[in-house]
């Protein structure tokens, strides 16, 4: 389910255009939207490798998919944090 949501919402960031939106919040939510993505598409990796006691699936999942999932999951953090920067920026110079 988390694939396909997050499919849908990457084409639409991508595919329609946001005229009311401000350009840098968009680069924010695509961002968001691919990080999220590829860490939908670690988990996969990590279900595997917890069913399995395989050397190759260990050695590939040390590899790949833990750093996969790390890396996606801080950059979701770190562009949830310019969304809300942001938006308190925005907030801020309205009510100024």
């Amino acid at each position: 389910v988390g694939l396909t949501l997050n499919s849908f919402i990457l084409w639409f960031h991508v595919c329609r255009s946001h005229k009311n939106a401000s350009k840098s919040l968009m680069i924010y939510l695509k961002s968001l939207t691919a990080a999220d993505f590829l860490l939908c598409l670690s988990l996969p990796f990590r279900i595997v490798h917890y069913a399995t006691r395989s050397v190759t699936v260990h050695r590939l999942y040390c590899s790949f998919g833990v750093s996969m999932l790390f890396v996606s999951m801080y950059a979701s953090i770190l562009f949830m944090g310019y969304i809300a920067l942001n938006r308190y920026s925005f907030y801020n110079q309205a009510t100024i």
